[in-house]
């Protein structure tokens, strides 16, 4: 037996100083959150295998009913598609109200699921936040000022090149290898030394890849932007959007082992919580009245830059003329907002079609169909 655990001891030591030489430790906790559990990639309910920090909600506020709501039920494609792919929920606001809401399985309006890149749009708008107070000067200012460290790099890239993908980093987006970059930064230890590690293999302004640590990099440049406020970032969501808004509870933010929110992805909260930042968005900043980012700031957010489909952190409808614009996030969660018809739609849940063809689709097909059968719908109604 004594030679038993010598050996095993052995084994594990020579895994573990395997991982360490090759820059994958990040594997252990993989293992624990993702791959023990039957999963083969990061899943919307995995953020008991990580660090969470909380984001507070102060009062909340319902949205209104709409005079219609729930009487028109979803058509039996859109239902079969959203039962096939395991969603949790399905939400639609008209005018501002709640039109339609349904949830599926053990989900319900309380559930807490791992928004992904969702998230992304969410660290723009704080930046347009950061803004506002004074804390950043403008969403042209160069990184360099944040992050001296990439000055020799990374010199010309501006904040709002990180939030369009267009600052030249050197990346692979991929959630499924678990030995690319992705997974790394998702399960690794130390998100800002990595970020800050990359490299840039093109000038800033002349080329578009999407890129998770292109926003994990602006949440490390927010963080020090809003140092002087004595905020953490899951604080300053709080006090400048969660409690504005009047979410309908606190909610969880995946950090790295030093306690930096993944600020790429991973807020888990409900669904009527991202119908909330879809209207904002709609309302170009407003809520009830009150400004909560500047509208110039949001209506700059939703214009394209190098690509058509893709604006700062914001998706844009890919056909001509597109009708929406929307957050995405990893196996199919979706906001989608279209604007002509004072519509947002939100679908939560645990796959979806994959079907992405980086080259000539880089939406994905049922972002287009939920937004199809919405409107046809709608169209029924009228």
């Amino acid at each position: 037996m004594k030679k038993l655990w010598v050996g095993l001891g052995a084994l594990i030591t020579f895994v573990l100083v395997g991982l360490s030489l090759t820059g994958n430790m990040h594997l252990i906790k993989a293992v624990k959150a993702t791959y023990f559990k039957g999963q083969v990639t990061a899943n919307i309910n995995d953020g008991l295998g990580f660090r969470q920090s909380t984001i507070d909600a102060g009062v909340y506020q319902p949205f209104d009913l709409h005079s219609k709501y729930n009487d028109i039920p979803l058509n039996d494609s859109l239902k079969s598609y959203l039962i096939e792919h395991q969603s949790a929920a399905f939400l639609i606001l008209k005018d501002g109200k709640l039109w339609h809401e349904s949830y599926y399985g053990s989900y319900n309006e309380l559930s807490q699921t791992n928004s992904f890149s969702m998230a992304k749009t969410v660290i723009t708008l704080l930046v347009g936040a950061a803004i506002d107070d004074g804390l950043i000067k403008g969403f042209d200012q160069p990184i360099n000022d944040f992050l001296p460290e990439l000055k020799d790099r990374a010199n010309g890239v501006t904040i709002a090149q990180l939030s369009s993908m267009t600052s030249g980093m050197d990346w692979d987006e991929n959630y499924y290898s678990p030995f690319s970059l992705t997974p790394k930064l998702y399960y690794g230890s130390d998100s800002e030394t990595f970020v800050l590690e990359q490299k840039y293999h093109q000038q800033p302004g002349q080329s578009y890849y999407y890129s998770s640590a292109s926003t994990q990099l602006l949440t490390v440049l927010l963080t020090r932007a809003i140092k002087p406020s004595g905020l953490t970032v899951s604080g300053y969501l709080s006090k400048r959007l969660w409690q504005p808004l009047g979410m309908k509870g606190d909610a969880l933010w995946h950090t790295d082992d030093k306690g930096l929110e993944l600020g790429y992805c991973c807020i888990s909260t409900n669904a009527e919580n991202w119908a909330k930042i879809g209207q904002l968005l709609l309302n170009n900043g407003q809520w009830h009245g009150q400004t909560i980012i500047n509208p110039e700031f949001v209506r700059a957010i939703k214009k394209t830059t190098l690509v058509p489909y893709y604006a700062h952190s914001l998706w844009v409808d890919q056909r001509v003329p597109a009708t929406f614009y929307g957050l995405i996030g990893h196996l199919g969660q979706s906001t989608i907002i279209h604007p002509a018809q004072n519509i947002v739609v939100v679908r939560l849940g645990e796959t979806r079609l994959e079907d992405i063809d980086e080259e000539t689709r880089p939406l994905p097909t049922d972002i287009e169909f939920y937004s199809n059968e919405v409107l046809k719908m709608f169209d029924l109604d009228l």
